[in-house]
């Protein structure tokens, strides 16, 4: 019933890009090299009841990266716990819920700080500094089901809360788009909620589903030259139907 791993990993990988020369733009910078070496140790504990109603399982990786380029080497220490928990709470149901906490980190497009024209009127800078982005999530997960009358109802509540070391900028100048990153700490809260129910005719081979779903999200953003905090909420329902009552017709919907 008890499992505990310890896996231990090592990886490295390098990268480099190279933008069209331009004699305007100083020496190297469209020339890029970026490698990065990872050491991880995971430790994970799991539990399984003899009869599989609980499952439970924790993992708390402990992570050191390394990121080198021709400009400067940098050192980040990260430790990001992982839990799941499912719960069979019945024949009829089951409850599950995860939380967890990572850490990303961008690639050596980051780097690249000479301006990359991406159409006609749009030109991209990147801001020369590694984008560092620290991510919580927490998911209740719920499913329902009949089987005999063929029924399914499944629900979900999400949260993710994003802390990043940038934060996006767009200046608009005549016809041209500027578009690029600043040095400055972001925090974006996002709600997500949904609901979907499933009904089964098996005698007409019918398939009728309707799901609903809400969401609630804020963060912030840099237009032209004023940083503006942004919030919507949007909502959903989306009906669908698919049928196959007969070999040689389908009706999808």
């Amino acid at each position: 019933s008890h499992r505990l791993y310890v896996p231990l990993t090592l990886n490295y990988s390098s990268d480099n890009i190279t933008t069209s020369l331009d004699d305007k733009l100083a020496a190297g910078q469209n020339d890029v090299t970026f490698s990065q070496l990872r050491l991880a140790i995971a430790p994970q504990y799991e539990y399984n009841h003899h009869r599989r109603k609980f499952v439970f399982r924790a993992e708390l990786p402990i992570r050191l990266d390394n990121f080198s380029s021709r400009q400067e080497g940098k050192d980040y220490f990260s430790i990001c716990p992982d839990i799941y928990f499912n719960w069979n709470v019945s024949p009829r149901s089951v409850l599950r819920a995860t939380a967890s906490y990572s850490r990303t980190f961008g690639d050596v497009l980051d780097l690249l700080t000479a301006p990359v024209r991406l159409d006609e009127t749009t030109v991209r800078v990147s801001s020369g500094i590694l984008t560092d982005t620290k991510t919580l999530t927490a998911n209740l997960h719920y499913d329902f089901k009949i089987p005999l009358e063929q029924w399914f109802i499944n629900a979900d509540l999400a949260y993710v809360r994003n802390w990043n070391n940038l934060i996006t900028s767009q200046d608009v100048i005549d016809s041209n788009i500027l578009t690029g990153t600043l040095a400055q700490q972001n925090v974006s809260d996002n709600i997500v909620s949904q609901l979907g129910v499933t009904k089964q005719i098996t005698p007409i081979r019918t398939k009728i589903s309707l799901t609903g779903s809400a969401l609630y999200s804020n963060q912030s953003t840099m237009q032209n030259g004023n940083q503006v905090d942004v919030s919507w909420q949007s909502a959903a329902i989306s009906p669908s139907l698919y049928s196959h009552p007969l070999d040689w017709l389908e009706l999808d919907y």
